[in-house]
């Protein structure tokens, strides 16, 4: 190796160790002094990367891994989350990161040393081939997706006597903009045993008017209040409507989702036909060619490909009904109060015990979306990062995979037509793109089928918008805010180090 090379990794293993330390029986305020100590350590040793003789590819390889560890130091430094927390999540990271330098330091050794040769071509094949098998297996667990998530549809129905009641839960914050139009649907439903609850969660707007203009048609108008400590307003909201419904079974409807007629007639029939506690619905998007429909990110793509285990299940939050005594058996709300997603962690207990099913909604039954691209990108921005549990390099690891099984082989493909050299990391990368475009196809042909052969041609960018929000979410979490209509959401997902009592913190809750 190069002199340069070493001047590089003696301080970048320091910073390493700098950083573990600080996590180690140390004071928060004194880890936070510490991991300063490493963040220079790190930005010291950038310009020695630069100066070496390594290929370019290596190079921004281990420039990207830098910049991995100083975002490890970064947020030990501004101290926004819980040692308790932060300090094994960092210890987790930082090994992390060792792995990746020595796999680095190995392409380096190859690059350096004559003696070892390495043809990068058939790294490049062996990676595109890896990527080819992996669209092969979302390919096969699609198929599997389609059978298990269809719901067969009963033209039959049950006497009045026999049907239970329903309590639609509504919690709406700041939304006059699609109430109307979300209740014009619920109360324009068949099912004979249903009461309409809806809870202005301390809106700004004119969505507490729009909730009393339904009274006279038996509308429930709830009024909420600011978050409790640990509490997501929305979640909030959510258990005082289950706390004022009286129904055997609760369906939560976002304000966004649209129902037709039958709906919840359907859904009903379908629980109790299978003997289910619960189910959640993916509606249908038929905005047609707007951006909100046709960049749709990837979040129900990546529901339907993955496989199904008892700790990761797939759920929908639009709408998702479920029997009220298992919901209190499950402790309601109270037991996912900070939770992005509470649906899904009543979904995976269910889902142990087969009393829980996921359905992809279809033309006859009428659960549609009407959320834009703007609501869209916001709350991708909330729910990726918690998603890989706020751990830095899960979530850069999922940004990099997903440009890497989305983006590299259409740009490999079209690169080797433009230079005709059809080899076979042509055929590696145009099997991969094609396999990922038939299983992404399939997907959003269902969920969006108006302009689903126009998602296709646009997956790629759809993919490097997806990458840029998983980033952004991090970014969002760690260093600044994430909010929900107007309430930062950041003080109960990830615990701020503030005193619940101070003016600033009540503040950004509200």
């Amino acid at each position: 190796m190069t002199i340069m090379v070493l001047v590089w990794l003696m301080p970048t293993l320091l910073a390493i160790a700098v950083l573990l330390f600080a996590t180690i029986k140390q004071s928060f305020v004194s880890a936070r002094r510490t991991a300063e100590l490493a963040a220079g350590l790190l930005i010291a040793g950038f310009p020695f990367i630069f100066v070496s003789s390594a290929q370019l590819a290596l190079m921004v390889y281990i420039t990207l891994v830098q910049l991995s560890a100083l975002l490890l130091a970064a947020r030990l430094v501004f101290g926004r989350l819980e040692p308790a927390f932060v300090f094994p999540s960092t210890q987790r990271n930082c090994l992390i990161v060792v792995v990746l330098l020595v796999i680095g330091m190995i392409g380096w050794a190859f690059d350096t040393y004559k003696g070892i040769s390495v043809d990068i071509t058939w790294v490049g094949v062996a990676t595109i081939a890896a990527v080819a098998l992996v669209h092969m297996s979302f390919f096969l667990q699609l198929l599997w997706a389609k059978r298990h998530f269809s719901l067969h549809l009963n033209d039959s129905r049950r006497p009045l006597k026999d049907l239970p009641t329903v309590s639609v839960c509504v919690p709406a914050r700041n939304e006059d903009h699609a109430l109307t139009d979300c209740l014009a649907s619920v109360l324009a439903s068949d099912y004979p045993k249903l009461e309409v609850l809806v809870l202005d969660d301390c809106s700004q707007d004119k969505t507490s008017q729009i909730i009393r203009s339904f009274a006279h048609d038996g509308v429930r108008f709830i009024q909420g209040e600011l978050p409790a400590d640990g509490w997501l307003g929305k979640n909030q909201a959510r258990q005082t409507l289950a706390e004022h419904a009286s129904g055997d079974f609760l369906l939560f409807l976002d304000v966004d989702t649209r129902v037709s007629p039958d709906s919840i007639s359907q859904l009903i029939d379908f629980t109790l036909d299978s003997n289910i506690r619960m189910v959640s619905v993916l509606p249908q998007n038929r905005l047609g060619f707007r951006p909100g429909a046709v960049f749709d990110t990837l979040r129900f793509y990546w529901q339907q490909v993955l496989p199904v285990t008892p700790r990761r299940v797939t759920v929908a939050s639009q709408l998702w009904v479920i029997n009220a005594t298992a919901f209190k058996a499950l402790g309601g709300f109270k037991s996912v109060a900070h939770k992005i997603t509470p649906e899904a962690s009543f979904a995976r207990r269910l889902g142990n015990s087969n009393a829980y099913r996921f359905i992809t909604s279809q033309t006859a039954l009428g659960v549609t979306t009407a959320k834009h691209w703007p609501s869209e990108l916001a709350s991708a921005i909330r729910h990726l990062y918690p998603t890989y549990k706020r751990q830095p390099l899960f979530a850069l690891g999922a940004a990099a995979g997903t440009l890497l099984l989305f983006v590299a082989p259409p740009i490999i493909s079209i690169s080797s037509i433009i230079t005709g050299q059809y080899g076979v990391l042509f055929v590696a990368s145009s099997t991969a793109w094609i396999v990922a475009t038939v299983t992404y196809g399939l997907v959003r042909r269902q969920s969006h089928p108006h302009v689903w052969l126009m998602m296709i041609l646009l997956l790629p960018f759809t993919a490097l918008q997806e990458a840029m929000l998983t980033f952004a979410s991090l970014l969002q979490y760690e260093f600044g805010e994430v909010n929900w209509k107007g309430r930062n959401i950041c003080y109960p997902v990830i615990r701020l180090v503030q005193n619940p009592s101070d003016p600033a913190a009540l503040q950004a809750r509200r």
